[in-house]
């Protein structure tokens, strides 16, 4: 019933033709969407996003084995992002 009361708005719905992969939502926040019309690149996105957190895991625990201060790391974290 939904669908035939829909059928019966006649109803054009607009269509997208360029690709908006990714945007960002935020500072360092980007979506990628469920629907892309490349799906090797929102592969290689979801590819090096692990490895970058694979690093991030990676710095966090050499920071905590070298008994670095806050302050140090907030260093090294800003600087990381300044370049």
């Amino acid at each position: 019933m939904y669908l035939d009361a829909i059928k019966k708005e006649n109803v054009t719905w607009p269509v997208n033709y360029k690709d908006f992969f990714p945007y960002d939502a935020e500072r360092y926040e980007y979506w990628t969407g469920y629907f892309t019309s490349r799906p090797g690149l929102k592969k290689q996105v979801k590819s090096y996003s692990s490895l970058f957190h694979s690093q991030s895991r990676l710095f966090a625990r050499r920071m905590i084995n070298q008994n670095v201060s806050e302050a140090e790391i907030g260093n090294a974290l800003q600087s990381q992002w300044d370049t």
